[in-house]
């Protein structure tokens, strides 16, 4: 059992080799900009009006409660785990470094199990979606695509970056969408109770 965790590791660190390894000035200009949490602040705006618009200003901000508590629950636990695991964000690893890995930011903490960017993109993408949808009259499908894909991509930025293993990435996704679906769900089941008042 231990061989097959040491293989996994090994492999995680080779993957994310191979990804950071696709970098260039230009690409890591565009990779820092996706990282930045401010940036996505219009996203997030735009997503909170289409809500209130389609469910109206009660249901939304029932929605509002739901994706506040799905980020904060994920970030404050992508502490707690950090912590507990300890495992180095690849910024930090003297074997990848040596190893040649582009470092094209400032390292920032030490620990990077797992990602909270990746899992606060997912919850909100999957919250989000969720909550959508208790619009009756749309199912949202292409905002699902382009929501997951945004998710996606951030994720993905903090690999380029060099603060997180692709391993960190994947399980802060899996975080993400749990919370994100709870978080959702139990809002939902809210506003259907709001509503048969």
């Amino acid at each position: 059992m231990e061989g097959f965790a040491q293989g996994v590791i090994d492999f995680d660190r080779e993957l994310t080799l191979l990804v950071n390894s696709f970098h260039t000035p230009f690409t890591d200009s565009f990779w820092k900009l996706i990282s930045d949490t401010a940036v996505w602040i219009p996203l997030y705006l735009a997503v909170l009006a289409v809500i209130v618009w389609r469910l109206g200003w009660k249901m939304a901000l029932v929605a509002l409660l739901a994706l506040v508590f799905a980020i904060l629950s994920v970030d404050q636990l992508g502490n707690l785990v950090k912590e507990a695991t300890g495992r180095l964000r690849p910024c930090h690893d003297y074997r990848m470094l040596v190893s040649g890995l582009n470092v094209p930011v400032s390292k920032g903490g030490m620990y990077g199990f797992y990602s909270a960017h990746s899992a606060n993109a997912f919850a909100f993408a999957m919250a989000s979606l969720l909550l959508l949808r208790a619009d009756r009259f749309r199912r949202y499908g292409s905002y699902a695509v382009l929501i997951f894909f945004w998710a996606f991509l951030v994720a993905l930025s903090r690999v380029f970056l060099a603060k997180h293993f692709v391993g960190d990435i994947a399980a802060g996704a899996a975080v993400g969408i749990a919370i994100g679906y709870v978080s959702g769900s139990v809002a939902r089941m809210v506003m259907r109770r709001m509503d048969k008042r």
